[in-house]
C-alpha cells in the first residue's frame, strides 16, 4: 500500500569541467593541487533499544521509537498541568524526544478529546517512507508529527459525506488510522471513514467519499473514496473495517486495476445505495460499484453504455 522514491544529481546543469553550453573541457584556474577529499563519516549503526525516560505516563504501547533516526514520538499524560485532578489521566501531551540525547525535543498539548479521560491514540502504522508522519487520532481532531520537517502538522479534524449524531458515548470514538498513498485514512466508531490528503502538507485538504453505504449485516458505514491520480482520471479506494482484526483493522480496497476517466457527479438518492453507477465522463461506458460487497461490478459492453438506471437494473438481477 505505501510507495518510496529518491533522486539525486542536477540533470540540467553543466558537466563538471566544462562550461556551459561549450562541450570542450574547462581550463585549470591553479596549478596548486588540491587537498585530499575528507573521507564520509562512518553510518551510525542502528541501536536496539535506547535508555531515554519519558517525561509523563504513557499508554501501553503508547509510543514508538523510530531507531535508524533517533527519534521517539509518544503521547503522554501530564498530570501536574493538564486537567482536573478530578478525572483520571488526560493522554493528550504528544511528546518527542531525540533518543540520541534523551532532550525532549517537542511536547505539543492537544485539546481535550471529547472528555478530559478520553485520550489520544498514537498509531504507528502511519508511519511509512513516502509520507514520513506519525500520527495521534482522537474524536474530533487528528495530530500528526512530519518526521521530513521536524515539525507537527496543522490539526486535521473529519468531515463525512453528511452530518454525523452521537447515539451514545462511544459515537466517534477512535478507531484507527492507516496511510493510502499520499492519502491518510481514519475510521470512528459508527460515523466511519474519512480521509485527508497529505500532498501538501502546508495546507492539508479533508477528501469527502463519493458514496457511502451502511452494511445491512454488520452495521458498519462503509465509504467510496473516488481520488484523482492524474488529471481527468481517477481511482475508487473502498473503505472497511473489522472490528475482530488483531492488527490494522482498517482495510483500504482499490477496486480499478487502473485510473479511469469516470465523472464524479452522481446524484444525491445514489449516494447511500448499495448499488452504484460510475459513468465515463464521455458517456461511452460505466462501471458499477456494490457498496455491500466491497467490490466492483464488471459490466458487459452492451449493458456499460446504457442508461444508469437501466445498469442498476442489470446489476440487481446477476
Amino acid at each position: 500500500m505505501l510507495l518510496l522514491f529518491t533522486a539525486c544529481g542536477d540533470p540540467g546543469g553543466a558537466a563538471i569541467g566544462e562550461t556551459a553550453g561549450s562541450g570542450t573541457e574547462a581550463p585549470a584556474t591553479s596549478s596548486t593541487p588540491e587537498p585530499p577529499a575528507t573521507p564520509a563519516p562512518a553510518s551510525r549503526p542502528v541501536r536496539e533499544a535506547h535508555n531515554c525516560q519519558l517525561v509523563g505516563k504513557a499508554l501501553e504501547d503508547g509510543d514508538f521509537w523510530i531507531a535508524e533516526k533517533e527519534v521517539l514520538l509518544v503521547v503522554v499524560a501530564d498530570t501536574a498541568e493538564l486537567y482536573d485532578q478530578s478525572y483520571p489521566e488526560s493522554y493528550r501531551s504528544f511528546q518527542i524526544y531525540n533518543t540520541l540525547t534523551c532532550d525532549l525535543i517537542g511536547n505539543h498539548v492537544m485539546p481535550i478529546n471529547k472528555s478530559p479521560d478520553y485520550p489520544y491514540y498514537l498509531y504507528p502504522e502511519t508511519y511509512e517512507p513516502l509520507n514520513q508522519v506519525i500520527c495521534a487520532q482522537g474524536t474530533d481532531f487528528v495530530y500528526c508529527y512530519d518526521l521530513q520537517r521536524n515539525e507537527m502538522l496543522m490539526p486535521m479534524s473529519p468531515e463525512y459525506r453528511s452530518k454525523r449524531r452521537a447515539t451514545d458515548a462511544s459515537s466517534g470514538l477512535p478507531q484507527g488510522l492507516t496511510v493510502w498513498d499520499r492519502y491518510l485514512f481514519g475510521y470512528a466508531a459508527e460515523f466511519g471513514a474519512y480521509a485527508f490528503d497529505l500532498t501538501n502538507k502546508r495546507q492539508i485538504e479533508p477528501v469527502i467519499p463519493l458514496a457511502e453505504y451502511l452494511h445491512r449485516e454488520t452495521g458498519i458505514m462503509n465509504q467510496l473514496f473516488v481520488i484523482e491520480r492524474q488529471p481527468g482520471v481517477f481511482q475508487a479506494v473502498y473503505s472497511n473495517f473489522d472490528y475482530d482484526a488483531e492488527e490494522n483493522p482498517i482495510t483500504l480496497s482499490p477496486l480499478f486495476d487502473q485510473p479511469l476517466p469516470i465523472s464524479t457527479r452522481i446524484s444525491a438518492s445514489a449516494r447511500n445505495n448499495n448499488l452504484l453507477v460510475l459513468q465515463y465522463k464521455d458517456g461511452s461506458s460505466a462501471v458499477g460499484i456494490d457498496m455491500d460487497r466491497g467490490e466492483r461490478v464488471d459490466l458487459p459492453a452492451e449493458i456499460a453504455s446504457q442508461s444508469v438506471g437501466d445498469i442498476i437494473d442489470w446489476m440487481k438481477k446477476r
